[in-house]
């Protein structure tokens, strides 16, 4: 055999060695003067197969999308876990209203821009800014034991706060939350708290809500409407994520002076 055919047959068995390593990627590497000491860890994240740190990033986002379906700048879905296992400490001394009981539980779940309203205007403040530049107005109607705090935005940005008197003479107390936006999955939080005049503590009562909202199992959205007139519960139950000012399913819950029957 020649020299030529030697160095040849040499040429291929080292190219076939290196191919089975891995250690050639279609590529000419740069050949350099100063070998390495170490192992280049970008080196063993290629051959590892893992994608560029911008890929990686969007990649990771889609699946953040994909695996919840409640925004994290929410602070709703935490007063839903929350709210069940505590009491809401009523202050001041005397009689309560509408007033004392929408800035309770204002004060217990503050972090939600609608009830940090209340709280604003209990120390005369008659609008609240938020740092995004919503702006929120809150109105009582004392005579009829209502409380409206909503954002001035087309979004529904609210709380609403009502009670009852029952046949027994204590105060049942519902608060409706709700947090719509354009590109977020709606965010609603439903309470509903007896009061004890003795140790001026709401108490809460899940089992009312969970009764109210039930009918919304399994459908994308809905909506419930406390009373500011009359004493009868509204549920408005929105079959798609798109309805705009209708609703597909409406549920009727009458008040029967000590909790709430479903009518229809």
């Amino acid at each position: 055999m020649t020299v030529v055919s030697l160095m040849l047959t040499s040429c291929f068995k080292i190219k076939e060695y290196t191919d089975k390593l891995g250690l050639t990627k279609g590529k000419e590497t740069e050949q350099t003067d100063k070998q390495p000491t170490a192992i280049d860890s970008s080196k063993v994240e290629d051959y590892n197969i893992q994608l560029p740190d911008d890929q990686n990033d969007d990649q990771q986002s889609e699946m953040d999308d994909e695996d919840t379906d409640e925004p994290t700048s929410s602070v709703l879905p935490t007063v839903r876990n929350q709210w069940k296992d505590n009491t809401v400490e009523v202050a001041g001394q005397g009689r309560v209203g509408i007033r004392q009981f929408a800035e309770a539980i204002a004060k217990t779940y503050s972090a939600y821009p609608a009830n940090a309203a209340i709280l604003a205007d209990s120390k005369g403040q008659k609008e609240y800014k938020t740092p995004d530049g919503l702006t929120y107005s809150v109105r009582y109607n004392e005579m009829k034991g209502y409380a409206d705090a909503s954002a001035d935005t087309q979004f529904d940005l609210t709380t609403k706060v009502c009670y009852w008197f029952r046949k027994d003479g204590k105060q049942l107390v519902g608060a409706w939350m709700r947090e719509s936006h354009e590109s977020e999955k709606e965010q609603n939080a439903l309470l509903f708290y007896l009061y004890d005049a003795e140790s001026r503590t709401l108490i809460p009562q899940p089992n009312i809500a969970e009764m109210i909202i039930r009918p919304a199992k399994g459908y994308d959205d809905y909506m419930v409407v406390l009373p500011e007139d009359g004493k009868d519960i509204e549920l408005r139950i929105y079959k798609s994520s798109d309805a705009d000012s209708y609703s597909d399913i409406v549920k009727t819950f009458r008040w029967n002076g000590t909790s709430f029957d479903l009518k229809n």
